[in-house]
Parts: C-alpha cells; structure tokens; sequence
C-alpha cells in the first residue's frame, strides 16, 4: 500500500511537472504510441529521487499522462 502511494506521488510531481513547461507538449508530440520512456527523475513525497528504474517493478512501469478537459 505505502508503496503504491509512494508511485502516485512521483506520478503526480511528474505530470505537475511536465505541465508547468512550456516545451513539455513540444516533446511529447514526437513520441508515437510504443516509444521508449524518456528518462524522468523527480523527487518523490518524501524528497527522495525516483527514476525509471526505481519505480519499475518485476512487470513493468505503465504511466498514463492525460491531457486536461480544460484547454
């Protein structure tokens, strides 16, 4: 449990992050469905840096980024 609250988190920081820049929608326009994950690292919600590799688990890391309804 505290470990799934632990990858929403980073998930949340991450996607807060990649919307607050300006050249975060220039980027992700370039990745078509199935590329590989850029290399993100961001610290978590207990300050401690989270990468690809921390947060990936025997099966896998799935992010899901949604645009917001509101644009």
């Amino acid at each position: 449990m505290l470990k799934m609250k632990r990858i929403k988190g980073v998930l949340l920081l991450v996607t807060l992050a990649w919307l607050g820049q300006s050249q975060a929608a220039e980027w992700a326009t370039s990745l078509p469905n199935g590329a590989m994950l850029p290399m993100i690292e961001a610290p978590d919600a207990q300050g401690l840096q989270q990468t690809n590799d921390t947060l990936m688990g025997e099966n896998g890391l799935l992010l899901q980024f949604n645009r917001s309804s509101d644009w």
